[in-house]
């Protein structure tokens, strides 16, 4: 993770017939990520072998997601200069996946019409996708109003669902809906809708916005 630290570990085997020590040297790591020889250097006895935890990786704060590198190490046996072995430790950036929603407006006009608006600001560190449902408590008619960018089931005049798929790290763009209260009902009463926003890397982690109507009975 950006800013997150790990360890790579080493296979050192002394395939000679003479106790030797091995020193590891740090050639090269991605622009994304520091690297540090945390073990320099191990002593190993004829056959002898070892697993070394050898090198701690921290990745920048601002790494964008899935960049790929690797940490090259040399192994090389103490007092040369002749290299080994060059051990090629891979790294790859995780995704931070941090949506915002702010600027929440509901509004009921006069036909009884509860309008939802909201933004959505990609904060993470990958371009990502949303998938957008909506649900309502009582069977009244609704609908999202899906961007142009947006696709959704063809042929439905009053889509519930669209899916948005690369949207940039740091883009804005707004969620519209709306919902017409019931107007048949016997009793006074609430809808209440849900608008369900999934990112495509945790769909199963959705933020959920409940909105309120009330409305009066017949």
């Amino acid at each position: 993770l950006p800013n997150g630290t790990c360890s790579a570990s080493i296979f050192i085997e002394n395939t000679g017939n003479a106790r030797d020590t091995f020193t590891l040297d740090l050639l090269s790591s991605p622009a994304d990520v520091s690297a540090v020889i945390t073990t320099e250097s191990v002593s190993l006895n004829p056959y002898e072998s070892v697993v070394l935890e050898a090198v701690s990786l921290t990745a920048s704060p601002d790494a964008l997601a899935f960049t790929t590198g690797d940490v090259t190490v040399a192994v090389r046996l103490g007092g040369q200069q002749s290299t080994l072995s060059e051990v090629a430790i891979p790294t790859k950036i995780a995704p931070v996946i941090l949506w915002v929603f702010e600027d929440i407006v509901e509004e009921v006009d006069a036909r009884g019409r509860l309008s939802i608006t909201m933004t959505a600001r990609n904060e993470g560190n990958a371009v990502d996708g949303l998938l957008v449902q909506l649900q309502s408590s009582h069977s009244t008619p609704l609908s999202l109003i899906p961007p142009f960018i947006a696709v959704s089931e063809e042929g439905i005049e009053n889509p519930r669902s669209y899916e948005i798929t690369d949207i940039p790290i740091g883009f804005n763009f707004t969620i519209e809906a709306w919902v017409d209260l019931p107007q048949d009902q016997k009793s006074n009463g609430t809808v209440y809708v849900n608008t369900s926003v999934r990112s495509q890397f945790a769909p199963d982690e959705p933020f959920v916005h409940t909105s309120t109507g009330a409305y009066l009975g017949a």
